[in-house]
């Protein structure tokens, strides 16, 4: 081994660069991180796994541990994700990087009978080695196909704690038979075909790709139901619109015929001459009117509707709203879009004040230097949940429904090209909204 102690370190190199690129289907790097530090990275694990290996080398159980321990701390630190996220994805690497020795020494064994355990031979040394980093590579290519995407975003404790069981087992399984083979032996023999071990290596894969399949599922199964909730909440929030635009309709027709009347009345007092009665209808009709008016005309029927519902829904639940517009006549976003926007923020604003002391929403809503500017600011009791940088809910309960508001948000404002900020803290929490106003704006980036 020791004459071929830098060529292990090129293929202990290629191992590393293996696991950060599987690790890339389920996270993304860490903002601000360069080639150069990842190439650093590389080359610190490329020395600390080879370290670990030829200290290690006949203790399998601790030299797994360490390894894993490892890898998953640099992962982590290199990669946006949890700690425990990182730790059960370095376990199914390592799970897979043993299922590929295993299955090196399986197919070597056969195709050198008698000869593969000589690793003095440059010739089978490099074939077990381009064996073991084919397998490595191809196993890794599969569950990336298979788990990868946006798959993992999806993946609930159960399904982590399922990963982790499989890679365990995996790992526990082929050190086990490791151990109890006796491999010298079986060396020296004139094998042409090991079935026993063959069979033994086909198991283990077939247990892991058939459980990776099954997690998959379940992870599509919760995306579609994902999906679901949030056309389902799509359909709700303009439901909800419509119906106020409606309602408000009607009142106006109402209030026309009203007009009407108050007319009539008006002209036939001063027909009469009866002023002073005049004057005391004319100031009752006025103190009706302040009542009945809308808070809030910014010239657009749809923003009117929502900004105004809310409002009123505000003020009955003692939440002061503070509102900055100006004239919208000119904003080109679908209506579908500036419904998904206001009602799920205003929504989750209400809601988030209702379990405050101090009640206040701000929201600002103007069009200014070919953008449309939409902030909602409000307080807040609680932080909202972060996972994996991806914002959820502030709330304890059903986080997944009401996951989506956010989510139905984030999608909409990609979709017409913006961009979007979230600020939180100090008993308030900020989302903030940069659009184009031009008829490109909803094609999206």
């Amino acid at each position: 081994m020791e004459k071929y102690a830098y060529l292990m370190l090129v293929f202990h190199l290629l191992e590393i660069y293996c696991c950060i690129w599987m690790f890339q289907s389920f996270a993304v790097k860490r903002k601000g991180d360069k080639r150069f530090i990842t190439f650093v990275y590389v080359i610190a694990l490329c020395c600390v796994e080879w370290a670990i290996t030829n200290v290690l080398y006949e203790n399998l159980q601790v030299k797994a541990i360490v390894i894993i321990g490892v890898l998953s701390f640099a992962m982590y630190r290199l990669f946006l994700i949890r700690y425990t996220k990182a730790l059960v994805l370095s376990m199914l690497f390592y799970g897979v990087v043993l299922v590929a020795d295993y299955m090196e020494l399986v197919v070597m064994g056969t195709v050198f009978p008698g000869k593969f355990w000589n690793l003095s031979n440059g010739v089978i040394f490099f074939a077990t080695r381009v064996t073991n980093i084919v397998l490595a590579y191809g196993m890794s290519f599969c569950i990336k196909k298979m788990l990868g995407s946006k798959t993992t975003d999806f993946f609930t404790v159960k399904e982590w704690y399922a990963l982790a069981a499989i890679s365990l087992i995996t790992i526990f399984s082929v050190i086990t038979i490791t151990l109890q083979t006796d491999w010298l032996n079986y060396a020296s023999q004139s094998i042409t075909v090991d079935f026993f071990h063959i069979h033994i290596a086909a198991g283990i894969l077939c247990i892991n790709f058939i459980g990776y399949y099954l997690i998959h599922s379940i992870a599509e199964r919760e995306i579609e139901l994902r999906e679901y909730a949030v056309f389902r909440e799509r359909v709700k929030n303009e439901t909800a619109m419509y119906r106020s635009v409606s309602e408000n309709l009607e009142k106006q027709r109402k209030r026309t015929h009203e007009y009407k009347n108050q007319l009539a009345a008006i002209s036939a007092l001063a027909a009469e001459g009866a002023y002073q009665e005049l004057g005391a209808y004319i100031e009752k009709i006025e103190t009706t009117l302040q009542h009945r008016m809308d808070v809030v005309d910014t010239n657009h029927v749809i923003v009117n509707a929502i900004l105004n519902t809310k409002y009123r829904e505000a003020v009955s639940k003692g939440i002061v709203f503070v509102l900055k517009v100006n004239d919208l006549s000119a904003l080109k976003m679908e209506e579908e879009d500036i419904v998904v926007i206001l009602s799920n923020l205003l929504s989750n604003a209400l809601e988030a004040c209702e379990r405050c002391e101090d009640k206040l929403i701000k929201l600002k809503f103007v069009l200014e230097n070919g953008q449309a500017v939409i902030s909602v600011k409000n307080s807040m009791a609680a932080e909202p949940v972060v996972e994996n940088g991806a914002l959820l809910t502030s709330k304890t309960k059903d986080t997944y429904e009401h996951g989506v508001g956010i989510l139905n948000v984030v999608e909409t404002v990609e979709k017409c090209g913006g961009r979007y900020m979230v600020d939180y803290g100090e008993g308030s929490f900020q989302f903030s909204i940069l659009i184009p106003n031009d008829e490109g704006g909803e094609q999206g980036k």
